[in-house]
């Protein structure tokens, strides 16, 4: 009985999902601002910038700043290695995102780990919130989960700096 009981616990543990949630409040924008402004292309590009993405690829293309992106959004670029010493120092990570009753959902994948994010903006008390919930899908086993927590401050830190910049 022992056995059986320590066996579903570890399937548990194994098949159980990672998952990370974080709120950004905006006095300054509304949820239909933040949805707009998370959609736009600058937002895109400035966020590629941010995570000093190199050998950029949008399909359907991003050409101008001024065209709404077009859903679902492919994104594939090198950057720098936030995993582990052990692992090359560029690695590819592959971004899509698409459009779902209002939410942003998004796959974000490279060789070491695969991430999915679902975004949803609402209102409060006259202020604009945008939430997101990150959940790790597969990791390599050289990565430790405490990467993906990293990796979704990293992702926090960067959507606030970009909705808070002036030049959107």
């Amino acid at each position: 009985m022992l056995k059986l009981f320590i066996f579903i616990m570890l399937i548990c543990f194994v098949t159980s999902e990672y998952i990370k949630t974080f709120s950004i409040g905006c006095k300054k924008f509304n949820k239909s601002d933040l949805f707009s402004k998370i959609t736009s292309p600058l937002f895109f590009k400035k966020y590629l910038k941010l995570t000093k993405g190199s050998n950029v690829k949008y399909d359907p293309p991003i050409e101008d700043d001024l065209v709404p992106v077009k859903f679902p959004q492919k994104i594939q670029y090198d950057s720098e290695n936030v995993f582990s010493s052990l692992i090359s120092n560029k690695i590819n990570i592959e971004q899509t995102w698409d459009i779902e009753m209002q939410k942003i959902k998004g796959l974000i994948k490279s060789k070491y780990l695969t991430i999915s994010i679902e975004i949803e903006m609402e209102d409060i008390d006259s202020m604009g919130y945008l939430n997101c919930k990150g959940t790790l899908l597969d990791k390599h086993y050289l990565v430790p989960k405490s990467i993906f927590d990293n990796i979704i401050v990293d992702l926090r830190d960067k959507i606030e700096t970009i909705i808070n910049s002036n030049e959107h």
